[in-house]
């Protein structure tokens, strides 16, 4: 399956350019705690800070216009949100953070791995409230079929290590 994949740029305007959060979006905190948020922590050398890389799955509107904003959102929709194109905003803090790149990324459900559909793509920090002050924000895609009654598992490469979370899609973004 081809799709277009929009314009980086474009979209880091677009995502700057929005405007604030109305009140159906949820705080940082708050999308936590429903758990629209993933984190995998993959610690420095000498167990010192090193990286928390956070998830959020943008496809859905209750949390992909809250994360990257109405408008960027509206464009990705468009362009590149398709029916088995799936969207993740990956933000990345901690000490080794401006040196994150998220390539190494594939999902896993069942029996089913899906790898990265597209380079991933720089963009603006979230517009989420509370967000944290990450070094480092992309938009990744991937391709194939995802059934959320299940949990999907993230896997991040980085070297010899492995590092995994679940996640979850809460049941009224859905609908």
């Amino acid at each position: 399956m081809r799709f277009r994949l929009i314009n980086a740029l474009g979209l880091a305007l677009l995502i700057n350019a929005a405007v604030a959060q109305d009140d159906r979006c949820l705080s940082w905190q708050d999308m936590l705690a429903e758990e629209s948020i993933s984190n995998i922590g993959i610690g420095g050398p000498g167990g010192r800070e090193g990286i928390l890389v956070s998830f959020i799955y943008i496809n859905p509107p209750g949390l992909g216009e809250c994360v990257v904003g109405e408008d960027a959102y509206g464009r990705l929709k468009e362009t590149t949100l398709q029916k088995n194109i799936h969207g993740f905003w990956v933000g990345a803090s901690g000490q080794y953070a401006s040196v994150f790149k998220p390539k190494d990324y594939y999902l896993v459900q069942a029996d089913t791995k899906l790898s990265l559909a597209a380079e991933p793509a720089p963009t603006t920090p979230s517009v989420v409230a509370g967000a944290p002050n990450s070094r480092a924000q992309y938009l990744v895609f991937f391709e194939g079929e995802l059934n959320f009654d299940d949990p999907i598992t993230i896997f991040f490469q980085r070297g010899d290590a492995t590092y995994s979370a679940e996640y979850w899609l809460d049941e009224k973004y859905l609908r």
